[in-house]
């Protein structure tokens, strides 16, 4: 390139006073190669690099020298003394618990509390005709007397000893039952209520279960022979079952009465039998109680003692045989149930109810269709009458010996009050 168009495309930049002249471009330097370029990028590449680092540097620096923020300190109570003023003297106050959890600890209910050991006792396995005895515990857990008020159990084959009827906080009481097993064999459960002043639990019931086993099981215990002059013959089955691991043998049956005869049968020689009871004639016009006896080879069972009842019935009979009423005029309104039972062979029908005086409502329901009908009557409320007639229940039947059912209705007078007693003024 000649030295005019040097001149011509790099012009010298004039000089300012003051400052040097700029030098001239080097000879081996060019604007816009492809050399230049690329070491522009990978210039640019590495100033980006180096100003991400020191960012992070300059960070972390400040993270690790800028002083953590601390909340305001509360400032201490008034009477609250200065740290080292007096610290040996006083002393370190309990924190008090929150308004919420002291009222969860408090009790909600003040007064008696009741608290069984146990609410069932079970004494397993009792020998049949034994006396069992049950005792139960209980504690006062609460912070006044516990009265004990009332103990009734529900079965008379269970009795109630002498409990603990007064229990002060924290002390214990102790309630004594007995059960009687004489009249039953297999699983037992019954229960017993306890009444006292605990106003969270005023009745508690409590359960006695166990398992009666006897050497012999006798189902039924007894022989029951309804009769009546319809059906003057009946016939029972008592069945004998051992649970001894020996085998049972029965011998010498024998009957107290010659208005029943018995056989025995055996249906598992060893283990099981039957007693075939049976009314014989002349019929039996009476109820009476017949006595079997038979010997065992069991060593605590060596003789069996049953029943066998005959029970003589009417052929149609009302249940009660009279009703009673409360004295009258009657202050409230009074319901009475009267039945009517068919011991007969044929199906009995009643109809036509009523009572020899007005104002009673009679309604007749078949509870039994046949065999036994419901009366019932309801006397309102002020319920009296005048007539000299004895009351009683008119009932039609269709049995052809007991045409008309009667059933006396017994019906006191209330007792006239007393004449008002006029006061006398004392003599002057």
């Amino acid at each position: 390139m000649s030295a005019k168009h040097k001149t011509h495309r790099e012009p010298r930049r004039p000089s300012t006073p003051g400052h040097p002249p700029l030098p001239p471009p080097s000879p081996n330097r060019s604007h816009g190669g492809p050399d230049n370029r690329r070491c522009a990028g990978t210039n640019r590449i590495l100033w980006g690099v180096a100003l991400a680092a020191a960012a992070g540097a300059f960070v972390w620096v400040a993270v690790a020298l800028w002083p953590p923020k601390h909340p305001p300190a509360a400032p201490a109570p008034a009477d609250t003394p200065p740290p080292g003023a007096g610290a040996s003297n006083v002393a370190a106050a309990p924190a008090s618990p929150p308004a919420a959890f002291a009222a969860s600890a408090a009790p909600l209910v003040s007064g008696p509390r009741i608290q069984f050991a146990t609410k069932v006792y079970d004494f397993g396995r009792a020998t049949g005709d034994s006396l069992v005895d049950c005792l139960f515990t209980y504690t006062n857990t609460g912070n006044a007397t516990l009265e004990i008020s009332g103990v009734s159990s529900s079965c008379g084959c269970m009795k109630v000893g002498s409990w603990t009827r007064e229990v002060q906080p924290g002390q214990s009481g102790i309630l004594p039952v007995r059960y009687d097993s004489r009249l039953y064999t297999g699983r037992f459960a019954k229960s017993v209520t306890v009444t006292c002043n605990d106003p969270t639990q005023a009745r508690t019931v409590l359960e006695v279960t166990g398992f009666v086993w006897r050497a012999i099981e006798i189902t039924p215990p007894n022989a029951v022979l309804n009769l009546s002059a319809e059906s003057p013959s009946n016939a029972a089955v008592i069945r004998l079952v051992s649970h001894l691991d020996e085998p049972l043998a029965l011998s010498n049956l024998s009957v107290n009465s010659s208005a029943v005869a018995v056989a025995l049968h055996t249906n598992q020689p060893g283990k099981e039998y039957q007693l075939h009871v049976h009314t014989l004639p002349p019929w039996p016009t009476n109820s009476q109680r017949t006595q079997i006896t038979l010997n065992t080879s069991a060593p605590n069972v060596p003789v069996l003692n049953l029943n066998a009842f005959i029970n003589y019935q009417p052929v149609v009979m009302t249940i009660p045989f009279q009703l009673r009423l409360p004295p009258l005029p009657l202050t409230n309104t009074f319901t009475g149930n009267v039945w009517v039972r068919n011991n007969g062979t044929n199906v009995l029908t009643v109809s036509d109810p009523a009572v020899n005086t007005p104002g009673v409502d009679i309604q007749l329901k078949d509870q039994d269709p046949g065999r036994q009908i419901m009366a019932t009557l309801t006397f309102p409320a002020g319920f009296n009458t005048s007539s000299t007639e004895p009351l009683e229940l008119r009932l039609k039947s269709s049995h052809p010996l007991f045409p008309i059912l009667r059933v006396p209705i017994l019906a006191p007078s209330r007792p006239a009050s007393a004449p008002p007693v006029t006061p006398v003024a004392p003599r002057k």
